[in-house]
């Protein structure tokens, strides 16, 4: 079947190894400055606003028909180029209808998966089943079929871009993409060659179902983070009765322009996500077409919070230039909240 790892890819137990074989208008939400590029931490495992925001531009721009033909990839190419991205490459497997693409720039390598409405149902109809990797850590099998036809052309570009210059690489990617990026960035853990192995920074992924066993965790051993908003249900689906689990530092977002929380959503909303997940395992069941899913809706929720963080850190920043501000403000809260009397 397509999508299917050879023989040759497997260990004596059958489990899969790593070891590399011998549109729509998006203009304005999307839009990202070459400035961007200069400002988010590189080789750094900490968890970056600035490194979200962008993650979750290129991947909302993963949605643009560039896979139609050379006129629509070109396209794609001279907007993500124009933007500050020295070059792009596109990875499709038309096949199964698997697609992302890498932005090149100075200081990083970037890959993006698309999540496509066509597979949505991969991960709620009966190929919910896990395949072993090597190690003995499962994986869904529906989604690293859709990685396995792309990852010889993402590694054969990635290993001669690194080979020119070092770089620091990221992995993103929305939904089902979310899902593709897990798999991209546990080969990357697991790849043979150190200097490729060490590149990777961090995976962001963003309204991601569940990917692999609880084990996959300890297996990718990169900083994984996960964005969730609201009430979006996909990662709920595959359900954790059938031994999923997420991995990586979760980020969740709920009102517009509130910091995100490491905290998961109340009780009433896990409930929800609960009863969502076993819904899944009927047959008929279809994942609806829910807002909060919406990777315009992450990118909005995004934006806004990067826009109040970035005037709060210019506002102390003039703080701490101009005493007298400083000063004021300080008198101003002490005449509010005027301290308590010794006891």
């Amino acid at each position: 079947r397509k999508g299917i790892p050879p023989r040759s890819c497997r260990d004596p137990n059958g489990m899969i190894s790593f070891a590399r074989p011998s549109g729509a208008d998006m203009t304005d939400i999307g839009h990202f400055e070459p400035d961007d590029l200069k400002s988010i931490p590189t080789f750094r495992a900490a968890y970056s606003d600035r490194t979200a925001l962008l993650m979750a531009k290129l991947a909302y721009r993963a949605y643009e028909a560039f896979d139609i033909d050379d006129t629509s990839w070109k396209t794609f190419t001279d907007v993500i180029c124009g933007s500050g991205f020295g070059g792009c490459e596109r990875l499709v497997a038309r096949d199964i209808g698997t697609a992302g693409y890498i932005a090149e720039a100075d200081d990083i390598i970037v890959v993006v998966f698309r999540g496509t409405e066509n597979q949505l149902d991969w991960w709620t109809n009966v190929q919910t089943k896990f395949i072993a990797l090597q190690g003995g850590t499962r994986v869904h099998t529906g989604f690293f079929q859709a990685y396995w036809p792309i990852r010889e052309a993402m590694f054969d570009f990635l290993v001669t871009a690194l080979k020119k210059k070092k770089r620091a690489v990221y992995i993103t990617g929305h939904s089902l993409g979310g899902a593709l990026a897990l798999m991209a960035t546990a080969e990357f853990a697991n790849h043979d060659d150190a200097e490729i192995r060490d590149s990777i920074a961090a995976c962001y992924t963003f309204g991601c179902p569940r990917a692999g066993d609880a084990s996959f965790d300890l297996y990718v051993k990169v900083p994984l983070y996960r964005v969730t908003n609201g009430v979006d249900l996909v990662p709920a689906v595959p359900p954790a009765i059938l031994g999923y689990r997420h991995v990586g530092d979760t980020r969740y977002f709920g009102k517009p322009g509130i910091a995100p929380s490491r905290r998961s959503p109340n009780i009433f909303q896990k409930a929800w996500r609960t009863l969502w997940g076993l819904m899944s395992l009927l047959k008929t069941f279809k994942l609806l077409n829910i807002a909060d899913h919406d990777m315009k809706v992450y990118l909005a929720k995004l934006s806004a919070w990067a826009e109040k963080n970035i005037a709060q850190t210019q506002e102390r920043r003039v703080e701490t230039a101009d005493p007298e501000i400083s000063s004021a403000k300080t008198s101003a809260r002490t005449a509010t909240h005027p301290p308590s009397a010794p006891r």
